[in-house]
């Protein structure tokens, strides 16, 4: 028996937030992050705006939930024990629930350098992927029949101001290296938290995102590329420029956040977007298909 379609919610920097005042941090990066939610971000991003999705996930029979990156604000710990608390709270409803770090989540150098997000979050998705991504920067597991996800952890600690990301060239060769292993026949779902188009500030792009994109164009198997980190929400058919289909959740703890539900099946997918206009609303719907 054929298992069924999956319903994946891609959803993206929920910026769990929590006010801290520590002498040490005077002299580190989140004094800042503290600064701003302290004035800026607890008034436009909400912790509770993510808990509301577990009802509509129950109801829409979501099997899956992926998050793009930045789950704290600034990486501190009861940041990501509020994050930890609403994975619980999916994985209690029965859907599985795969992560990766943004470059809130290695906010600062400490946190980065003690891989933090690691120590209340899985390095890798599957027990039969030799490369995770606490070590390697690049995982896998597989998704759904012919369906495979490949995530990178690209993200950095970086000077106050910035919050740029780098597609090593280790990670490059690493992520090489996985593509190998996968089946060919297979279509690859990629995850990252930075997009590779050198379009934003230099302030907020991804080091070496041309090489990400020059890969990619020679893997056409991978179909789809989701990310996060510009908190503008978007879905584009980049096919007929032989780069894949990119969809961007957009922030969903944002007051007028959104995400993505994906209908993954054999040989087409839809892509339903999300708003909170007073609760969860559906907007539209994108219908992708590929030959069998």
């Amino acid at each position: 028996m054929k298992e069924k379609p999956r319903r994946i919610a891609h959803i993206s920097d929920l910026h769990f937030s929590k006010l801290s005042f520590h002498i040490g941090q005077i002299f580190s990066k989140r004094i800042i992050g503290t600064l701003n939610s302290l004035f800026c971000r607890n008034k436009a991003y909400l912790n509770e705006r993510p808990f509301a999705l577990l009802d509509i996930f129950e109801k829409k029979q979501v099997t899956d939930v992926i998050i793009s990156g930045d789950l704290s604000t600034t990486s501190f710990e009861k940041e990501f024990q509020i994050a930890k608390t609403f994975i619980s709270k999916l994985e209690k409803l029965g859907i599985r629930v795969r992560v990766i770090p943004g470059n809130h989540d290695h906010y600062t150098r400490k946190a980065y350098r003690k891989k933090l997000f690691y120590d209340y979050f899985p390095k890798s998705f599957a027990k039969t992927c030799p490369y995770n991504l606490k070590d390697h920067g690049v995982t896998s597991t597989p998704l759904w029949e012919n369906w495979t996800l490949v995530a990178l952890d690209t993200a950095l600690a970086t000077s106050p101001y910035y919050s740029t990301g780098e597609f090593s060239k280790t990670t490059e060769n690493n992520l090489h290296a996985l593509l190998k292993t996968l089946p060919k026949n297979h279509k690859i779902l990629l995850l990252n938290h930075f997009p590779f188009f050198q379009q934003d500030s230099p302030r907020r792009r991804l080091k070496r995102g041309d090489a990400l994109r020059d890969l990619i164009e020679k893997n056409p198997n991978i179909e789809i590329y989701m990310h996060g980190h510009t908190h503008r929400h978007s879905v584009a058919d980049l096919r007929k420029n032989h780069l894949p289909i990119i969809i961007d959740s957009g922030s969903t703890s944002y007051k007028t956040g959104s995400w993505n539900l994906l209908d993954l099946k054999e040989n087409s997918c839809d892509v339903e977007v999300f708003n909170w206009e007073e609760s969860w609303k559906s907007q539209t719907t994108h219908t992708f298909t590929w030959e069998s």
